[in-house]
C-alpha cells in the first residue's frame, strides 16, 4: 500500500471517528441540555453540530462553525469533548 493510500485511509477512518462522536452528541443532547447553563449556546451548538454532521464536514470545518457561532459555543464544545 502507497504511502498516500496510507494517509487517506486513516483521514477517512478520522472522519468517520469524528461523525460518530458528533451523532453520539446530538442522540444525547436532550439529556445534556437540562444540566447546561447557557441554553442559547447549548442550542446553537447542536445546530451547528447537526448542520456539519449533514455536510460531512472535517474537525477543521467544524472548529470554524463553531467558532463562527461565538466564543461560549465553542468553550461549550471544547468542555463536552467535542473538539480539542
Amino acid at each position: 500500500m502507497a504511502m498516500g493510500s496510507k494517509s487517506k485511509k486513516a483521514a477517512e477512518e478520522n472522519q468517520q471517528a469524528l461523525l460518530a462522536q458528533l451523532n453520539d452528541f446530538l442522540a444525547k443532547a436532550k439529556e445534556l441540555k437540562p444540566t447546561i447553563s447557557d441554553k442559547v449556546a447549548f442550542d446553537l451548538l447542536v445546530k451547528v453540530v447537526g448542520e456539519s454532521t449533514q455536510k460531512n464536514e472535517n474537525l477543521a470545518q467544524l472548529v470554524s462553525r463553531l467558532s463562527s457561532a461565538g466564543k461560549s459555543v465553542k468553550n461549550l464544545a471544547t468542555t463536552l469533548g467535542l473538539i480539542p
